[in-house]
């Protein structure tokens, strides 16, 4: 049977019964009584332990997994707790036989997905051989993050779950420009509601910076002064919403070739020409 002097120095490989071997606290030794490091291979506990205890190392002592230590750490600083890959990823499975894991990579692998390699850039990988997923959890009024820095700002961009009103927003520029809310509105530039009745999957675009110049292949849709206007790839912008501030139906466009704008009242000239040629072409239908 191993006694405690055996373990403290260094002799516990040659023993292979530990049943009645008793301790609160197990401390490795060199051979000389020292405190030092010490190897234990893979031989050394082949007996059957049935005694539970803690093992306690003191500050900033650390296990050192692999040969020579040279693969990984692991140790607490009194503050913090460490683990430091030296040579390699870490990999974190859920199910028996997983890969090798990918250099400087961490992996939480539950299955093969296939065959298909990490890209290079991911940090974090997360493996399935079937649904995968990424959950944030927190309290009802409270709200999850995804934040995205720099040396600059540390938040630059940001992912935001609103759980009191149930919203999501997106931040980029360290300012919040687009927001999904809780009955499918999509609202870019600002977050106010209508003041009689919000409405449901509609798209709000507040007022911004009108666009200048060409754009090869696509429009611009955006308001200026409370007013939707788009803007073709030649530039062109047209009024969508065509009302004037009396209320009236209008066309208002100008030309991003000539510079020139057109604005024509058309109500007032639709009315002209319904009274000219006898009516009936204009019908006044009150909301109900």
């Amino acid at each position: 049977m191993a006694s405690s002097s055996d373990v403290a120095n260094g002799d516990l490989a040659t023993h292979t019964q530990y049943n009645a071997l008793r301790a609160d606290v197990l401390s490795v030794h060199d051979h000389d009584g020292s405190d030092g490091s010490a190897t234990i291979s893979a031989t050394a506990f082949n007996g059957t332990a049935t005694r539970s205890a803690n093992i306690t190392l003191n500050d900033n002592v650390k296990i050192l997994l692999g040969t020579s230590g040279a693969e990984a750490e692991l140790y607490s600083d009194g503050t913090d707790t460490h683990y430091r890959s030296i040579n390699g990823g870490l990999m974190i499975a859920q199910s028996a036989t997983p890969p090798d894991p990918d250099l400087d990579q961490v992996h939480i692998w539950r299955g093969t997905a296939g065959s298909v390699t990490a890209s290079a850039a991911a940090d974090l990988i997360i493996e399935d051989n079937s649904h995968a997923g990424l959950q944030f959890l927190c309290p009802a009024g409270d709200n999850n993050y995804i934040f995205f820095g720099d040396a600059d700002d540390n938040d630059i961009g940001q992912i935001t779950y609103d759980h009191g009103n149930n919203r999501l927003s997106f931040k980029t520029n360290a300012g919040t420009h687009l927001y999904l809310s809780s009955v499918g509105n999509l609202q870019i530039g600002d977050n106010s509601v209508r003041g009689t009745t919000v409405g449901t999957k509609t798209i709000e675009i507040f007022d911004g910076t009108a666009p200048v110049g060409a754009l090869s292949g696509g429009c611009s849709f955006y308001s200026t002064s409370g007013e939707m206007r788009v803007m073709d790839a030649a530039g062109n912008a047209t009024l969508l919403s065509p009302h004037d501030e009396n209320g009236y139906w209008i066309f208002d466009s100008t030309s991003g070739t000539t510079g020139k704008r057109m604005k024509v009242k058309m109500e007032l000239l639709m009315r002209r020409l319904n009274e000219e040629f006898g009516g009936g072409y204009i019908e006044d239908v009150e909301e109900e």
